[in-house]
């Protein structure tokens, strides 16, 4: 099975902590029970990694998964896909009277608006405009309102 998925900053992520941590790539395999050369052909982009894998190594490591799965390895949406306004209009419409009647907005405030309206998104997905429906915009758009809700208490 082929996959677009970009190994490399994971491979980097993995290769830094190593380093950090001063392990031998063979004690590590080792350490995680797997053959003595797997982390060293992990590293040399020989091998993609499997998520069970990666947590086994992380653990053994003692570090967080995040470590080793930084941000840029997840997001595999086209660089160039622009925000689609059609599919935000109804999130907006959802969040915008959960704002403080002032209009003025805490940093508390801010920050939970900001991540409830990046919460609807990612459930419609990388591009919303082709694949979600009303229904879907609909349930994105309550679930980011509960989202914020859960953020302000």
């Amino acid at each position: 099975m082929s996959t677009d998925f970009d190994f490399a900053p994971v491979r980097d992520a993995l290769a830094r902590v190593i380093h950090e941590k001063g392990v031998a790539p063979t004690s590590l395999s080792l350490k995680v029970g797997k053959s003595k050369s797997l982390v060293k052909d992990i590293l040399d982009g020989g091998n993609d990694i499997k998520l069970s894998t990666l947590v086994k190594l992380a653990n053994a490591l003692e570090v967080d998964l995040s470590e080793l799965l930084p941000a840029s390895a997840l997001d595999t949406r086209p660089a160039s896909a622009p925000l689609n306004a059609e599919a935000l209009a109804p999130l907006l419409d959802a969040l915008i009277p959960l704002a403080p009647p002032s209009g003025r907005l805490t940093e508390q405030s801010r920050r939970a608006l900001s991540e409830a309206l990046a919460y609807g998104l990612s459930l419609l997905g990388a591009d919303p405009a082709n694949s979600a429906n009303d229904g879907a915009v609909a349930v994105a758009a309550r679930a980011a309102t509960s989202r914020f809700r859960e953020l302000m208490n």
